[in-house]
């Protein structure tokens, strides 16, 4: 006899799905509404339950959160035995966070135990707020724009011509895009990481924009995160602080990938307002057109 206990009455909630006629067997629906149900229901989705077919078993729960993972494991010896497999780890993996890449190290199996992509996340956030420069103008930060440049005061490089630098436009330090670039977050903790918040309400993406870290902000947006989601402090969305700080390439993957530009703050700004506060006119024009 299956013990479903050990599964939690949420999991049937999230089990609540509709399925086409598979292997011979129709199932119409699946799954209990709120955290309480009757002693009658309960027996109904545990006949339910018990009727489920290993392979169909597999195909239901691995499209779970992993936390409803490991609860189904404990049922039984059945479900133990049909579940523990290495491919579905990599299925639930892949599914639960989408872009995530394998560590040669370890199997799906303990990637998922650890935390998956939500452990990414935490280390990815901590990255990033590492990453934070400090403006040497005795400001809390360094307000970092695209622009150009005679030398790179991170490695010294100079070129007389002018070349592509990101800088502090109150403290005047400029870094290279090679010297840039090695700021970034290596791919062992982008791919497939959650979008973390800070204490103040800053996620991941919106650091990632306000740094100009075009690869991040691609691999949290493949790992569905909100490209609108806003800050908690002041209502910022990743759009504004690409804006603010003139990242124009941010900005129009941002949009590429479903960011608007109607949003605004708690200071009734919208990103193109940014823009244009901050002295980014072309980018204010793009970011104001309509349509």
């Amino acid at each position: 006899m299956l013990e479903l206990s050990c599964l939690p009455c949420t999991a049937f909630a999230a089990l609540k799905a509709s399925f086409y006629t598979y292997g011979g067997v129709k199932l119409v629906s699946i799954g209990l509404e709120g955290e309480f149900c009757s002693e009658v229901a309960a027996l109904e989705e545990e006949s339910i339950l018990r009727a489920l077919p290993p392979e169909l078993l597999a195909e239901i729960v691995v499209m779970l959160p992993c936390s409803v993972y490991k609860c189904a494991l404990r049922v039984s010896r059945l479900w133990y035995k049909t579940l523990n497999h290495e491919i579905l780890w990599e299925r639930l993996c892949r599914w639960q966070w989408p872009g995530v890449s394998h560590n040669v190290s370890n199997s799906w199996q303990v990637f998922a135990m650890q935390g998956g992509g939500d452990m990414l996340g935490a280390c990815l956030l901590r990255h990033l707020q590492g990453t934070t420069l400090v403006c040497t103008a005795n400001l809390v930060q360094c307000c970092l724009v695209e622009s150009i440049g005679v030398r790179c005061n991170a490695c010294g490089d100079t070129n007389l011509h002018g070349m592509a630098v990101l800088g502090c436009r109150t403290c005047k330090y400029n870094r290279c895009d090679k010297c840039y670039k090695a700021l970034q977050p290596p791919a062992a903790i982008t791919n497939g990481a959650a979008n973390h918040q800070s204490k103040d309400g800053w996620s991941a993406l919106h650091y990632a924009c306000r740094l100009g870290f075009k690869d991040v902000v691609n691999k949290l947006l493949d790992a569905r995160t909100d490209a609108d989601c806003r800050d908690g402090l002041h209502g910022y969305t990743p759009l504004m602080v690409g804006a603010t700080h003139g990242h124009d390439e941010i900005c129009r993957l941002l949009l590429e990938r479903g960011a608007t530009k109607g949003p605004i703050n708690h200071y009734a700004k919208t990103a193109a307002d940014c823009a244009h506060s901050w002295g980014h006119a072309e980018l204010g024009k793009l970011l104001g057109q309509t349509g």
